[in-house]
């Protein structure tokens, strides 16, 4: 019980190595690679040509509108992978996950579709 105690407590970045992203509300974000710290994309070799994230809205089926997350991420000539996910805003926990998406030049990550109300949208990407 104390092991599933500390997994649901993990915090987004730690429990994989992403190495950039989006952020609902916050926006885009890179890791710095010299004190390990978040920062504002820059543009190195080190980083994708482009990255999206967005939250796609469906049609209403119920009471609520439907939404998914998508990252796009663009690298030419690099093996790299977009990931996107639904987070719950308190504990941060993963609620739908795309999984890596890997691929060459081009990826897109999509979600499942859900009630967003309760969550935060973030995509991420690494190589």
């Amino acid at each position: 019980l104390a092991l599933v105690g500390s997994l649901v407590t993990l915090s987004p970045l730690s429990s994989f190595a992403a190495q950039g992203g989006w952020s609902e509300g916050e926006g885009y974000w890179q890791e710095n690679d010299y004190s390990n710290t978040l920062s504002i994309m820059a543009a190195s070799s080190k980083s994708p040509d482009y990255h999206k994230g967005y939250t796609e809205y469906g049609s209403p089926k119920s009471t609520y509108v439907p939404a998914r997350v998508v990252g796009e991420t663009g690298w030419k000539g690099k093996y790299h992978y977009t990931r996107a996910r639904f987070e719950w805003y308190i504990t941060g926990a993963v609620a739908l996950d795309s999984d890596r998406v890997w691929g060459w030049d081009y990826t897109i990550a999509k979600t499942g579709y859900t009630d967003p109300a309760f969550y935060h949208a973030r995509t991420y990407w690494g190589s």
